[in-house]
């Protein structure tokens, strides 16, 4: 494998979740091992142990009916049933000094030790693991009194015991190795199999980065976490898709909104050069151009206003008002277009009510919302505007009895430029409501509408105390 080619390997996340699936296999098999066989070493050398007194016992009894002739007579015996260079007896006094001994010839220079014959001399035998410099094995060696005074030293060779664990030891390390090459094999698979549906996300990202918008990431019989990743991802992109439409919409009708004041401009520039025109035509001509550009204008502000608001830039002020001043001013702004279209424009507010917020947006939102439904009023119609306390909530509502929202005009009344076929024949661009909402948003409320065909609409406005 090429170095660039190991680099890329070692930086994948699936070579990194190999490994370690590998090292944790590795350190929780070790601690298995360790315990398994410190258990098993145990076992063993326990019953080595076992032996070891049950040997004494037979001793004792053999003092006890024989004295120390019976004893040596069994030494002897019992070394020439297992071999010389298998087990050793020696027997001492309770000062150290050798009454008897098998011959030592296999097992070397065996020192004695007198802490250890004063201990069993106490009456608590010791038991000791000695090295046997001459055979590379070691030795079991217990010291134990088997009569007054009298301190018998019995060892046996743990050659049969030492071989039986190393073969275990190395069976487990052959099996080890064999296991930790499998798992970091399974491992790998294991990773590229579960990451393989976010190469499928990725591969779905790569293909909308190249002009496939309406593609999307399959979910169907993935894992829960790769499901929720493609769900969120496709989330994500259904909204990119609908900003993207909203984009092109608005731009559309930008375009349409815009091309007919700016036609009217050129227009009259046009006339006035190609035609011979009076001063007062040219006064005229400018007063045109600067109440069309005053419309554009107008319609470019309120486009920014609500972009700042949907984006959360705008600064929302906090300052302490009346509600009902506010809304006594917005209608009283309004009466004249009311009274010229001939209806009755009304206000419900009992007493006063304080309200902390943002003054300036609050009183635009009640001005388009008036504006509209007077607009959309028929003459000897009635609006209304009413304020309440609903809990901690301040409620506005705009009542009118006007020609209604058809209902499949109601999910769109409130984007840009969006204008139903009953209000194409109004002025206005369309932005009145997009501005209302926004605002009423960006101040932590919510604006709802409810209308009937021919009855009226009500609009409400809620608003955090």
């Amino acid at each position: 494998m090429s170095l660039k080619k190991w680099t890329e390997t070692k930086d994948t996340l699936s070579f990194r979740l190999a490994v370690l699936y590998a090292g944790i296999f590795a350190l929780t098999s070790l601690l298995a091992f360790s315990i398994f066989y410190y258990r098993i070493h145990s076992l063993t050398m326990g019953q080595v142990d076992e032996e070891l007194l049950e040997e004494v016992g037979e001793f004792s009894q053999v003092h006890i009916g024989e004295g120390i002739k019976g004893v040596r007579e069994e030494m002897a015996q019992e070394v020439q049933e297992e071999a010389p260079d298998q087990i050793f007896f020696r027997l001492f006094s309770e000062d150290g000094k050798l009454l008897a001994s098998t011959d030592m010839t296999p097992w070397g220079e065996l020192p004695v030790s007198s802490a250890d014959i004063m201990s069993a001399s106490m009456g608590d035998p010791v038991i000791k693991t000695v090295k046997i410099l001459s055979r590379g094995h070691h030795a079991r060696v217990i010291h134990a009194a088997i009569g007054p005074e009298l301190i018998l030293q019995f060892g046996m060779v743990l050659e049969d015991v030492e071989d039986y664990l190393a073969a275990f030891r190395n069976l487990f390390i052959i099996l080890f190795v064999a296991v930790f090459v499998l798992s970091i094999l399974i491992g790998g698979f294991m990773g590229r199999k579960a990451l393989s549906d976010v190469g499928k996300v990725t591969n779905t990202a790569r293909e909308i980065s190249k002009g496939a918008h309406d593609r999307r990431v399959d979910v169907s019989r993935q894992y829960r976490e790769i499901r929720e990743l493609g769900e969120t991802f496709n989330s994500m992109l259904d909204e990119i898709q609908v900003l993207i439409r909203g984009m092109k919409e608005l731009n559309d009708n930008v375009a349409h909104d815009l091309r007919s004041p700016l036609t009217r401009i050129r227009g009259a520039a046009e006339r006035a050069i190609m035609k011979d025109t009076s001063s007062q035509d040219f006064r005229e001509m400018a007063a045109g151009i600067i109440e069309e550009s005053d419309g554009l204008i107008e319609i470019i502000n309120t486009m920014l206003d609500i972009t700042e608001s949907e984006v959360g830039v705008m600064e929302i002020s906090r300052t302490e008002f009346d509600v009902t001043r506010l809304a006594a001013d917005a209608c009283e702004i309004y009466r004249p277009l009311a009274d010229e279209k001939g209806v009755t424009l009304r206000m419900e507010i009992q007493g006063s009510l304080m309200f902390t917020g943002d003054r300036k947006k609050l009183q635009r939102v009640l001005a388009n919302l008036l504006e509209n439904a007077i607009k959309y009023s028929d003459p000897g119609g009635e609006v209304t505007l009413s304020a309440s306390l609903d809990g901690g909530m301040f409620r506005f509502d705009v009542r009118d009895n006007g020609i209604g929202i058809p209902e499949g005009d109601r999910p769109h009344i409130f984007d840009r430029f969006y204008r139903s076929e009953e209000s194409r024949f109004e002025a206005g661009a369309g932005l009145g409501l997009s501005l209302a909402k926004a605002f009423t948003e960006a101040m932590g409320g919510a604006i709802t509408v409810v209308s009937t065909p021919g009855s009226g609409s009500v609009f409400t406005v809620v608003l955090p105390r």
